[in-house]
């Protein structure tokens, strides 16, 4: 009885036996049904670039700070995954995984943590449960036997406080703000949480990149060993392993990527071109490229750095997920938009998740004396060609500017009118002479009046109680209060709308993006798609294009004055954001006889006075 006390006390102070983490998950870890179009046991074989990246995660590597730069459709999701369930069954310790919103982390946590933990019965069992057994833990806590999970949000100073942390995800961190809560950068809040640990920390960060300069990710990746996956040449690189080098290697990069189009159509199959022999590669040598039986491995390009970073693109992607050929038709849809649009936001998202490259801005600027000549004359108060007005409405301590733009095909626009309100917003006066002319109609063909479809009115500045109160109960009229936001990265408009303290429905809007997409326009010196036409009318004058010239773009991406006055700019801004909050898409309807917020003004419907008020205006416009 005593010699097995003491052969028990003695276990205990025995060193861990830890796994590599690519042979526990090999050994282990089982994908759930509906999580994965591969369910089943985990095969590191199928993504052979994985294997290095997460034995450089566990405890038996010594490496502190692991990063990715990647493309999309490539499994290093999953490998951040594979180290929470390894920590729960052997590693051990706190750990912390941070996406970049509340909605994100729930839907991880709903969609594949708990998931994969009820396909995992004997790591499952060592969590503890709410209420419901079996069910994996609360949703952003699971403590297990030896440590704790916590998911976590980056925009909120609440995730980066509290607790010590030995074992840091951190996903998708070009989605991060720049700042959180005036308290710095949330990657660093989170390699904060770390320091207790020492030696024993493992920080895990990885990303699509966004635009060079202000990606997290990029700066992580230059601020270490800089890898990237060599693979042998099936036709010329030497099959002795101690033979091959980055110089007789290849790695997938586009530059190297060959396929015949018409049309912007593809035409034939996509081959990779050797950069040694110019040999043509199909996609099915891929599999024998990518295994590391065949030499295939991963070399630094800055040697000698204590952080290891790893580059890897879509095209990697093993078979059955992501093809060249899809890589190559994404590739012509976007170079499409960016030549016949002059519009970059396919061929950005491309660079982004499929190249695994930032996307690097031109430095430009219009110039307001191009436009002096371009003013003209319509036949009508609103042209034939137009299908939907919308407004801009800047707001400013004494005064709203308004501009009321039409829609054309392909987001040909023609200004209609621009317009100056003068008076506090907060004064009920100048509010009603705000409603009243957004209420009026425009002169278009065949005798037809045109209705503003859609508004955005800036709630910005010391002016928001305002107006809230002005667009409480006018989203019916999609009168919709919008605010900026300061991260580069938000999309235009919002999937939805949140409450401002004055019970209204606000949306935030990505400037920066909706900037992008007017100085699109501002460019384009040709009619037809995305060209600006602009009245002859007395408010077209020089100061309006002044300021609507007056922000450029720096090296970074991000907008900045060059003058102090930009309202016809920020009003152009809104008015493109009305046309997206309403749910408008010029792509689909060009080439279509659609409009919307036609009247016909000639024999004017009875109005039954009898009816319920609904609170909306008694303006009987027929929305088409």
């Amino acid at each position: 009885m005593i010699g097995r006390v003491v052969a028990a006390f003695k276990s205990g102070f025995r060193p861990v036996k830890y796994q590599w983490l690519s042979d526990w998950a090999d050994e282990k870890r089982r994908i759930p049904r509906g999580a994965s179009p591969e369910p089943g046991r985990w095969r590191t074989s199928r993504t052979p670039y994985l294997k290095e990246i997460m034995d450089e995660i566990s405890p038996l590597s010594k490496t502190q700070i692991i990063s990715v730069i990647k493309g999309t459709q490539l499994g290093v999701t999953e490998v951040a995954n594979n180290l929470i369930f390894a920590v729960m069954d052997q590693y051990k310790g706190p750990i912390l995984m941070v996406m970049p919103t509340e909605s994100v982390v729930k839907k991880h946590s709903k969609k594949k943590i708990t998931p994969a933990l009820k396909a995992m019965p004997e790591i499952n069992a060592i969590v503890k449960h709410s209420r419901n057994r079996g069910d994996g833990g609360s949703m952003f806590e699971k403590e297990f036997v030896g440590g704790a999970l916590t998911m976590g949000w980056s925009n909120t100073n609440a995730t980066f406080r509290s607790d010590s942390i030995q074992w840091l995800i951190m996903d998708d961190v070009d989605g991060f703000p720049d700042d959180v809560d005036g308290e710095g950068s949330p990657v660093e809040l989170g390699k904060n949480r770390t320091d207790s640990f020492g030696t024993k920390r493992k920080i895990f960060i990885n990303s699509t990149p966004t635009v060079k300069g202000i990606s997290n990710i990029e700066k992580e990746f230059e601020d270490s060993d800089q890898r990237h996956y060599y693979m042998p040449c099936p036709f010329c690189t030497p099959s002795e392993k101690e033979k091959q080098t980055m110089d007789n290697m290849v790695r997938f990069e586009w530059g190297n990527f060959k396929f015949e189009y018409e049309n912007y159509r593809l035409k034939g199959e996509v081959h990779f071109v050797c950069p040694h022999c110019g040999s043509l590669i199909g996609e099915h040598y891929k599999p024998w490229m990518m295994d590391p039986a065949n030499g295939a491995k991963w070399i630094a390009h800055n040697p000698g750095h204590a952080n290891r970073g790893y580059r890897i693109p879509s095209f990697y992607s093993p078979a059955g997920w992501v093809t060249w050929e899809q890589i190559a038709k994404e590739f012509l849809k976007a170079l499409k938009q960016m030549e016949t649009e002059h519009k970059t936001t396919l061929m950005k998202r491309w660079k982004n998740t499929r190249a695994a490259e930032t996307w690097e801005e031109e430095v430009t600027e219009a110039d307001e004396k191009i436009f002096t000549d371009r003013c003209e004359e319509y036949p009508f108060e609103v042209p034939a060609e137009v299908k939907v007005i919308t407004a801009g409405v800047d707001t400013q301590d004494d005064r709203f500017e308004i501009e009321v733009v039409g829609w054309g095909d392909w987001e040909e626009t023609w200004s209609i009118d621009y317009r100056v309100i003068h008076g506090d917003p907060q004064d009920p006066e100048t509010l009603k002479q705000l409603d009243r002319y957004l209420m009026q109609t425009f002169d278009t063909e065949g005798g037809r009046k045109m209705k503003i479809y859609a508004a955005a009115i800036d709630r910005g500045g010391h002016r928001s109680k305002a107006i809230d109160g002005f667009c409480r109960n006018k989203l019916t009229r999609r009168i919709f209060a919008v605010f900026g936001s300061t991260n580069i990265t938000t999309p235009p408009v919002p999937v939805r709308s949140s409450k401002s303290k004055h019970k209204t429905n606000i949306f935030r809007i990505g400037v920066n993006a909706l900037k992008d997409d007017v100085y699109a326009k501002i460019v384009t010196k040709a009619p037809g798609p995305n060209y600006m036409h602009f009245p002859q009318k007395e408010a077209y004058d020089e100061e309006y294009f002044r300021q609507l010239t007056a922000e450029r773009r720096d090296s970074k991406g991000r907008w900045e004055k060059k003058r102090p006055r930009n309202e016809a700019f920020d009003c152009r801004v809104y008015a493109t954001a009305a046309l997206l909050l309403a749910g408008v898409d010029m792509s689909k309807i060009s080439g279509k006889e659609i409009r919307f917020g036609s009247v016909i003004q000639a024999e004017a419907p009875r109005i039954n006075r009898r009816k319920k008020r609904t609170g909306r205006s008694e303006d009987w416009s027929d929305i088409i």
